[in-house]
């Protein structure tokens, strides 16, 4: 598999867990090829054991105003009005519970839902609006995996982290190892790098920087690109990134850096989303739309029954293709 300056963005319609690309793509890559892989699935539902003692926090007051603060995707989607067939024919799922039948048409009005999930960042702006209790799961480790930029951050931590038992000395000499091989000055990128991965750095050999939030931000994106290019002077780079339709507003502008550099690097970025992501760089000339349709009725068939449906009645094979999308 050749690799070039070009970006692909699949569109393609999934319910429930996107099917994971980059297992299988990296098992096919060639030797001298590099894969990144990023998920971009940050969005959780946030819940809390209220009959549970309050815990202490986990964080002190203006760090959690910090989180709060974090950008989060927003927005509610109109969901027209229709009927429906409710409840389980008992002929076709034998197993359809009572509460299930008989079965009936509904109507429902048309209403508005939010386009997002409930996410941790909601919650913990609830928490501070109504002095709730924490939590009982944000004792120890809030949501890092729900930050911005997490995607990224994600692979940065298996690079430094390694299998997580990592002392933190090894790790500091990773990071540093990163920094250098990408011809950064160690002074400069090394504290951004530090800060994305909550790692404290002795104050004596790295002095904080002085810069305001927005230069901060600037300079990590930057330096977050400039790593992944230093690995194209090496070997041609494969970046997978999954689940656009999740991206935080960070990301994607860390992204869209990337996707500019197609062009002039031995970099090839994969991009898979659902329809419902809109993508900025579709009128460049080295970025490709491709558009995956829903599976016809007999590719579902033959694959249900490669999993063991060949042992279903034919009722229920029926069934199950026909509510499969």
């Amino acid at each position: 598999m050749g690799v070039e300056g070009r970006t692909l963005i699949t569109h393609a319609w999934s319910y429930g867990a996107t099917a994971r690309l980059a297992p299988r793509i990296s098992s096919v890559l060639g030797a001298g090829i590099l894969a990144l892989t990023l998920l971009c699935y940050w969005s959780t539902r946030a819940s809390a054991d209220h009959d549970r003692p309050a815990p202490d926090p986990w964080a002190p007051q203006i760090e959690a105003e910090r989180l709060a603060s974090l950008e989060v995707p927003e927005g509610m989607v109109p969901v027209p009005g229709g009927s429906f067939r409710m409840g389980s024919d008992s002929q076709v799922d034998p197993d359809a519970g009572p509460q299930e039948q008989p079965q009936r048409w509904v109507h429902l009005d048309a209403f508005e839902m939010d386009r997002y999930e409930v996410t941790n960042v909601h919650y913990l702006r609830f928490v501070l609006a109504t002095e709730a209790r924490w939590p009982p799961y944000w004792k120890a480790d809030p949501f890092p995996d729900k930050m911005a930029l997490h995607p990224v951050i994600e692979w940065l931590q298996r690079c430094v982290h390694g299998d997580g038992d990592t002392p933190i000395p090894e790790r500091m000499v990773r990071l540093e190892t990163l920094v250098q091989q990408a011809q950064l000055d160690l002074d400069e990128s090394l504290p951004l790098l530090a800060a994305l991965l909550q790692l404290d750095l002795p104050a004596e050999r790295y002095p904080a920087l002085q810069l305001t939030p927005q230069q901060q931000r600037q300079r990590t994106l930057e330096t977050l690109v400039t790593l992944v290019l230093a690995r194209t002077e090496r070997q041609p780079v494969l970046v997978i990134v999954e689940d656009l339709h999740w991206i935080d507003p960070t990301t994607l502008e860390w992204l869209g850096l990337m996707v500019a550099q197609g062009p002039t690097a031995p970099l090839f970025t994969l991009l898979t989303c659902r329809p419902t992501f809109a993508s900025p760089w579709g009128g460049r000339a080295h970025v490709t739309l491709l558009t995956l349709p829903r599976l016809a009725s007999q590719h579902v068939s033959q694959m249900v029954q490669w999993l063991g449906g060949d042992r279903l009645p034919a009722a229920q094979l029926q069934h199950i293709v026909r509510h499969t999308d």
